[in-house]
């Protein structure tokens, strides 16, 4: 069976967007310009990373029999350390509640390509 398909920002965009209604307030990715991006992704690998009220996200894909390449859920892989929310501290990344499914059309066409 072929791995599934690269997870992109907008696979993200469109499942977070209405009119779904699946939208997830709050869940911002960080722009290509940030400065500490390439530091990042050295770390933790090639990953477009979102920020939340909680902290810094990645998404994988859920192992979730049936839509096993449509489920993604947010792992949290730094926490604020100040509730001005100026400065992570990274951590063992964690699974999530905040769960998206991704348009099976898109990710069809993307595999397709």
């Amino acid at each position: 069976s072929l791995p599934p398909p690269s997870i992109t920002p907008n696979d993200v965009a469109s499942a977070l967007s209405p009119p779904k209604g699946q939208r997830k307030k709050g869940i911002e990715p960080l722009p290509g310009d940030y400065p500490p991006l390439s530091e990042l992704r050295r770390i933790l690998g090639d990953h477009t990373f979102y920020l939340t009220a909680d902290g810094l996200h990645i998404w994988e894909y859920a192992n979730v029999p049936g839509v096993e390449d449509q489920l993604i859920i947010a792992l949290e892989v730094a926490s604020w350390t100040n509730k001005e929310r100026s400065e992570l501290a990274a951590h063992k990344p964690y699974l999530t509640e905040i769960t998206v499914m991704l348009d099976s059309d898109a990710i069809d066409k993307a595999a397709l390509a």
